[in-house]
């Protein structure tokens, strides 16, 4: 392994020691974001692997069950904040309620999450102090888990993951749906971002584990935890130099 690990072009911008425990055939450059974590047999969590496409096939455990897990990101009109706790009771009760079912608007256990922001400092033109938002932080269920349990060969894989990743966006959109319901309120989405995805080009397949693709110049965000702060940023043309990627978590 060590032969072939100095052949990597790795950039690793955490704190901890660079530690690969998963088959590096194939591989040409890896990142290593802050919060990056090492997990044996697999892709670190907090990681953007690059393979070269023609020595390479789609490995499923890379992502895991968690497929197309992401975060919308919306700016809330018309917000009681006088109906605050008992409108995200209602909202938990629900989505509590269907914990174990197929329907959308399942978010999940883990690290999974919906809770609402008030800006505080902003260079985004589209929000204002004061402004309430609210982030939707969920994946694909039962259907991310299935199609990890299937094991697909690659193009199988490939076509039965693009299904997965409309249905985990369109469950996000279920969940903002339960919200307005309860809340009486509109929202404008302002994102909706992955976070475990696969990308596929004429010579690369590239990986993003606990990861999101970034453009510089467009507006992203970036949570902590469900009670904790979250970061509007703005990338730079230097973000090129981690393929476009940044943490989906601080």
């Amino acid at each position: 392994m060590a032969q072939e690990e100095r052949k990597l072009r790795i950039n690793n911008i955490s704190d901890k020691p660079t530690r690969l425990n998963f088959n590096l055939a194939g591989i040409k450059r890896l990142v290593l974001l802050p919060d990056y974590s090492p997990i044996n047999g697999s892709l670190p969590v907090g990681s953007i692997a690059v393979y070269v496409k023609d020595n390479h096939k789609i490995n499923p455990s890379h992502l895991g069950q968690d497929v197309g897990c992401g975060m919308l990101l919306g700016l809330i009109k018309k917000f009681s904040m006088e109906r605050m706790r008992d409108i995200m009771n209602d909202v938990a009760g629900e989505l509590l309620s269907q914990y174990d079912s197929d329907k959308f608007g399942y978010l999940g256990g883990g690290n999974h999450f919906i809770t609402l922001y008030e800006v505080t400092e902003s260079k985004d033109p589209r929000l204002n102090l004061k402004d309430k938002l609210i982030l939707v932080h969920s994946g694909s269920g039962k259907k991310g888990i299935d199609l990890y349990k299937n094991n697909q060969e690659y193009d199988g894989y490939l076509e039965e993951y693009k299904e997965v990743l409309m249905y985990a966006e369109k469950n996000r959109k279920a969940i903002l749906e339960i919200f307005k319901k309860y809340s009486k309120s509109n929202v404008d989405i302002l994102l909706d971002n992955m976070h475990n995805s696969i990308e596929v080009s004429n010579e690369e397949i590239i990986y993003r584990k606990g990861a999101i693709k970034v453009i510089p110049g467009k507006y992203n965000i970036i949570s902590s935890s469900m009670a904790g702060d979250a970061l509007i940023i703005n990338p730079k043309e230097s973000i090129i130099s981690l393929d476009c990627s940044l943490p989906h978590g601080t």
